[in-house]
């Protein structure tokens, strides 16, 4: 009589895992189709469902080269029109944190209606601006106006 059953497996017979595809690509190529997956109609929010948060949240390896790779951090829109205070604090953090990631790379905002506080946090690297859009009060855009004649060397366009 013949034993038609597979034995149990022992921890040194589990099957390996296999590498996808995509984790043998290089840092710079992984980089390149990090960047193509920026939205395209605008500069993106701080927002978890959206490039390039959403990216560093698939696994580890995403997460380091989405952290390492500075222009996907250099653009953003930063909105305060009809939401409560605790969300221009987020906003403010995350405008930092971007910055930080963007490490010198030039930088890219869309500013609608964006609170004092807000500003405040982008107005210091006015040097590295490249591009401003925004819709703001005139309070605003004197504060803007001010910072960027003190130095603004990358400004292409207001």
């Amino acid at each position: 009589m013949v034993d038609n059953q597979t034995p149990p497996r022992t921890a040194d017979d589990q099957p390996r895992r296999c590498a996808a595809p995509i984790e043998h690509l290089s840092f710079e190529i992984m980089s390149q189709i990090f960047l193509h997956c920026l939205p395209e109609e605008s500069l993106p929010h701080a927002r978890t469902d959206e490039a390039p948060a959403l990216l560093g949240r698939i696994c580890s390896l995403w997460r380091a080269i989405a952290l390492s790779t500075p222009q996907l951090w250099a653009g953003r829109t930063l909105s305060g029109l009809g939401f409560p205070t605790p969300y221009y604090l987020k906003q403010a953090m995350a405008a930092a944190e971007w910055k930080i990631r963007a490490v010198s790379c030039l930088l890219l905002y869309q500013l609608w209606y964006t609170p004092d506080g807000v500003l405040d946090v982008i107005l210091p690297h006015c040097s590295q601006w490249k591009h401003i859009g925004a819709s703001l009060e005139p309070a605003a855009w004197n504060k803007i106006y001010s910072a960027i004649s003190q130095g603004a060397p990358g400004l292409q366009s207001l």
